[in-house]
């Protein structure tokens, strides 16, 4: 029960991972202009390739906050990870 509380935990709570150099991303990541590690720092294609919470806008090729493109996923994503907690405590 306690693996479960603590795996819906680490799910719902992701966000940016932040940096002042290069040494504090992740392999194959890179430092970018705004303190975000992300494995490009433009010309995105795929989201793969933006930090993490974030998505690509193929269309001028930069990482924006999901929040900001997909509103109605972020809300659902968080209800969801809601519901499940509470069931697993339950």
């Amino acid at each position: 029960k306690e693996v479960f509380v603590l795996f819906a935990f680490f799910f719902c709570s992701t966000s940016a991972t932040y940096c002042s150099s290069y040494t504090d991303c992740g392999f194959g990541e890179t430092c970018c202009w705004d303190s975000v590690c992300r494995e490009k720092c433009s010309g995105c294609t795929f989201n793969y390739e933006c930090g993490t919470d974030e998505c690509c806008d193929s269309s001028d090729g930069y990482c924006y906050d999901c929040s900001v493109l997909k509103t109605p996923a972020i809300v659902g994503i968080v209800f969801g990870c809601l519901v499940v907690t509470a069931i697993v405590i339950s």
